[in-house]
């Protein structure tokens, strides 16, 4: 399904609605479309939805205020729908989609929990070694110079393993950081992107509530 072919079947399922408010909910989706663009087309139909579920959500939203607007005055019929009508429509929706959320939501926390304890076990284990390779390293160049004079080879061969040791640790340490810093950016990354496919479901939902 494209574009224009979502586009009709919307057009199609709205037919029994107000004019005012069929070609609002058009003109909304019509612009989700295109900023999303010619390349994310798809996705965003993935992440809109069947068409015929965004029509049943305008239409409920219309009913919800048509019984709303039916028990006030001729006057007042013509105002704009009241905010707790929306407030009760957002409370529908999100207990009928909590559900489908509630997994999600304890599945990317699940995730990030183990993400993080990853990391830091890892940070750990790997920092116990470094300190480890450091401190042997001293002792080795502490040791060479204590037998130096009395066996040059033997005193050498010891500096040379200590230093070679303290390198690996900084060297380790540097290793370390990096992969601390990538792991937190995995994260947050993590949690962007839930965070704006959230709000990309938000912005659908409200272009369905106000069509």
């Amino acid at each position: 399904m494209d574009r224009l072919e979502y586009m009709a079947r919307l057009e199609a399922e709205l037919a029994c609605v107000s004019d005012s408010e069929r070609e609002d909910a058009m003109a909304y989706y019509n612009e989700y479309f295109d900023e999303a663009g010619p390349q994310g087309e798809a996705q965003a139909i993935d992440e809109l939805g069947p068409p015929e579920r965004v029509a049943a959500q305008i239409k409920s939203a219309s009913a919800a205020r048509d019984g709303a607007a039916g028990d006030v005055s001729a006057v007042d019929a013509a105002a704009p729908p009241k905010k707790g009508v929306s407030a009760l429509w957002w409370v529908i929706v999100g207990i009928l989609a909590l559900p489908i959320a509630l997994p999600i939501a304890i599945l990317l926390f699940v995730l990030a929990v183990a993400l993080v304890a990853v990391t830091c076990a890892l940070t750990l284990a790997l920092a116990a070694v470094v300190v480890a390779a450091f401190v042997c390293g001293v002792a080795a160049v502490v040791a060479g110079i204590g037998v130096l004079f009395s066996s040059a080879a033997a005193g050498m061969f010891y500096i040379g393993c200590g230093l070679v040791s303290v390198g690996a640790a900084l060297l380790a340490c540097l290793l370390i950081m990096a992969l601390t810093r990538a792991m937190g950016n995995g994260v947050y990354g993590l949690f962007g992107w839930a965070r704006r496919r959230g709000d990309r479901k938000r912005d659908a939902g409200k272009g369905g509530s106000n069509g």
